[in-house]
């Protein structure tokens, strides 16, 4: 499979539902509230690098045979990189929202955004879960990769997908795309639904009370 359909893939799901925040602005009382703005600018971010990101379009992403080494796997590790970095933003945005709303962002009991943040800091920004578990960075040097967006990839994870296996000579698993911009798809689409109503939209609104003049 060639990099340029799991991106398209990703762009298509992205556009979907990125201009929810835009409406929030409209609400009232909302006005532009800067954690709103905040969250549209990185939405607006991920989608720039999805439409015009495409010098890794032409790489044939690694299948289940074997991890994948070599040039192009530290290309494409280091484009999923500048992406989950940019998801990233949008979850801790999105986590400012629901801090003003006074509430976590749970949904049937669970965090939804719990798993892949887990994995966001594990991989690429070096910290390590609460139970001690090392950072990838520690122990891995320029793959080998198992990009989850190949399929089939089960016979290569090494220690399960919940975590990246780490260690002397591990292979590095590396999370699907598509399937993290569903994620998104799933915490924009709930925090919209409770924004809807008078109450969570006041509160937001109260706790981020700076206007700024957008006509001068």
């Amino acid at each position: 499979m060639r990099f340029e359909q799991i991106r398209l893939d990703a762009l298509d799901r992205l556009s979907a539902f990125a201009t929810a925040p835009c409406d929030w602005q409209e609400a009232p009382p909302a006005g532009h509230k800067a954690v709103y703005c905040n969250l549209v600018s990185n939405l607006d971010t991920l989608m720039d690098l999805l439409r015009y990101g495409i010098w890794c379009d032409d790489i044939e992403v690694p299948g289940a045979a074997l991890p994948a080494n070599g040039d192009e796997a530290e290309q494409l590790f280091r484009y999923l990189g500048l992406a989950f970095l940019a998801v990233d933003q949008v979850v801790m945005d999105t986590r400012d929202v629901w801090k003003a709303v006074g509430k976590a962002c749970e949904l049937a009991g669970r965090r939804l955004d719990g798993q892949l943040m887990a994995r966001i800091n594990h991989i690429w920004k070096h910290r390590g879960a609460s139970d001690g578990t090392r950072t990838m960075h520690r122990d891995h040097h320029h793959g080998p990769y198992v990009f989850l967006d190949a399929q089939p990839v089960a016979a290569t994870l090494p220690s399960g997908a919940d975590w990246p296996a780490v260690g002397p000579g591990a292979v590095l698993t590396v999370p699907s795309l598509p399937d993290a911009i569903g994620t998104l798809e799933e915490l924009i689409s709930y925090t919209d639904s409770h924004l809807r109503e008078d109450g969570p939209r006041d509160r937001v609104a109260r706790k981020y009370t700076t206007q700024v003049d957008l006509s001068a």
